[in-house]
């Protein structure tokens, strides 16, 4: 007879796949988000930097744009995702394994419980165009607004400039 494991117990064997040198990492995280993903989406990796003596939030170190390039999935494998560091021009497949993005204190992965959407989009002209949206988990040690400086978030771009309004954000 074979038994299915809960989502929780899923996401529990999964993370335990996680290799030794970055598993106690992952545990040591406490924020969890689920990200909409697509062709093409970009992500921001970036640090706090601290408070003004006004108390306002210094510029953040922006340490690269992640670009999303691809979309698999297979019957026994499973789904991964294609990611492209803007900056060092490496690539990185993103799995259902929590994966360590490059060198950065960020994990990412796509989750077991997926949905995908063919969604439409109408340009100037009037043609609709369609992609396929999928989501992404990403995991840090806190959530980005506690602007814990010296740790390291992965948002897309509209939610960055959410945190950070006066920043000159430079899409790759």
């Amino acid at each position: 007879m074979t038994n299915f494991l809960s989502e929780s117990a899923n996401l529990e064997h999964l993370a335990s796949l996680i290799p030794g040198h970055d598993r106690d990492l992952f545990s040591s995280f406490g924020h969890c988000q689920f990200e909409a993903a697509f062709k093409d989406r970009l992500f921001v990796v970036f640090q706090p930097t601290g408070l003004n003596p006004d108390n306002t939030h210094r510029d953040p170190e922006v340490l690269t744009m992640l670009k999303v390039l691809a979309f698999d999935a297979e019957a026994e494998y499973g789904a991964e995702v294609l990611i492209f560091d803007t900056v060092t021009g490496n690539e990185q497949w993103v799995g259902h394994i929590p994966n360590r993005l490059f060198n950065y204190k960020v994990f990412m992965q796509v989750p077991p419980y997926l949905q995908l959407k063919w969604d439409a989009v109408r340009d100037r002209n009037g043609a609709i165009k369609r992609s396929l949206s999928f989501g992404l988990l990403i995991k840090t040690a806190n959530r980005s607004d506690f602007y814990s400086a010296g740790n390291t978030y992965c948002l897309p771009p509209n939610k960055f400039r959410a945190l950070y309004p006066n920043y000159n954000l430079r899409l790759a």
